[in-house]
């Protein structure tokens, strides 16, 4: 019954054990931090990926090639979608929604005692 310490950027995952079914925002950013390089990726391989029920979408720090994949329509992920102009408007906005996401879960501990 005790609240998590600030900064804390987990959550409880009792409503999921109790109900089978997910309680949580719907969308991970999963993120990739290599020091090895992976295939033709030169080294260190940064990736950040977000992914919905629907939607994959993965940014690589090298610039050149980036990942889009409507998982409901393609679930392994064989056509990107990216450079597709009918699908910019959704590349926007999963991006807008990986922004939020990466924001919201900057480390905030410890508190601020006095505002700058």
């Amino acid at each position: 019954g005790l609240a998590g310490f600030n900064g804390m950027q987990g959550r409880s995952l009792l409503p999921e054990i109790e109900t089978g079914k997910d309680h949580g925002r719907g969308t991970h950013v999963v993120e990739e931090e290599s020091q090895r390089s992976l295939g033709a990726m030169p080294a260190p391989v940064r990736v950040r990926s977000l992914l919905t029920d629907d939607w994959r979408l993965t940014v690589y720090q090298a610039e050149g090639y980036n990942e889009l994949y409507n998982l409901k329509d393609d679930p392994d992920e064989m056509t990107n979608l990216w450079d597709d102009p009918a699908h910019a408007a959704m590349r926007g906005d999963l991006l807008l929604s990986m922004v939020r996401e990466s924001i919201r879960s900057v480390d905030q501990s410890p508190a601020p005692k006095r505002r700058a």
